[in-house]
């Protein structure tokens, strides 16, 4: 692996760190503010004081990463799809919308088929580095992460895709192979007759 991208993962991982802790600390506050007659919800996010234009896609993967760990799932799918548009060839942010689709899917008793899909399809992303430096290591989705991938991404996504779809690739199976065998019918369609009671009585 690179190693400015290893000094990179580190220096996000230290930043992330430290806003999740003043994220902790200003949420703690909030909700004893919230009990105060007068109080009034801010009508700005931590996301729009630090990117105000909504131009970074760093700013919105952050952001989405904490708010998935503040179980703020609404707030964290919207985050990362912002993040996405700006930088779809980023794994990182690939990885934060399938965690937050996945957090979303585990508090649905009816698991929502394209909801159920798109974080497939997310984590298959992650899994076969369908995106980033290293997307020409596969062809087709068929290469040789199984025997090279990190955990922090390969085995994660590995681990999710078991957990989700009950199945993880086989390292020979190409991703619409696999995604045939697991995805679900996103729309279910119900065709009859309706019968006229007075015409079939005669």
């Amino acid at each position: 692996m690179n190693f400015n991208k290893i000094h990179l993962r580190k220096a996000r991982e230290i930043v992330l760190g430290c806003a999740l802790c003043t994220s902790l600390a200003t949420a703690a506050f909030s909700a004893s503010e919230e009990k105060e007659p007068n109080f009034v919800r801010p009508t700005i996010e931590y996301d729009e004081i630090i990117d105000p234009g909504r131009t970074r896609a760093g700013s919105s993967l952050m952001s989405s990463q904490l708010a998935v760990r503040s179980d703020r799932t609404e707030r964290a799918i919207q985050l990362a799809r912002r993040a996405m548009k700006r930088n779809p060839d980023d794994l990182e942010i690939h990885k934060a919308l399938a965690e937050a689709l996945e957090q979303k899917l585990d508090n649905q008793v009816d698991k929502d088929p394209q909801l159920y899909n798109e974080c497939v399809k997310e984590w298959l992303i992650v899994l076969r580095n369908g995106v980033g430096l290293e997307k020409g290591n596969n062809f087709r989705g068929v290469g040789l992460d199984f025997a090279f991938g990190d955990d922090e991404y390969y085995g994660l996504a590995k681990q999710r895709l078991k957990h989700l779809t009950g199945y993880a690739p086989k390292p020979w199976e190409t991703n619409n192979k696999y995604l045939a065998r697991v995805l679900r019918p996103a729309e279910t369609t119900i065709t009859g007759k309706i019968l006229n009671r007075k015409t079939d009585a005669k």
